[in-house]
């Protein structure tokens, strides 16, 4: 996990099929038009969350992380 100041808002060019990002949709302070111009082949976007997801835990990221590193260990 990178953790960005507020002044930085950067996704680096290595996005691959190792890279993994959740994102909420209700997320004002990092919007899904950021990722517009990335192609992220793991890139999933829960509908009913916002930028909380950065401060907690909530059972539906970790069920996403695990569907992905099940995923990753089957390849």
């Amino acid at each position: 996990v990178i953790r960005a100041t507020p002044l930085v808002r950067k996704i680096y060019n290595k996005l691959d099929s190792d890279t993994l990002i959740i994102v909420g949709k209700k997320d004002i302070q990092v919007p899904l038009e950021m990722f517009d111009e990335y192609h992220i082949p793991n890139l999933v976007v829960l509908k009913s969350q916002d930028h909380r997801i950065t401060q907690e835990v909530f059972p539906e990221i970790m069920d996403q992380i695990n569907k992905f590193l099940k995923e990753c260990d089957s390849k």
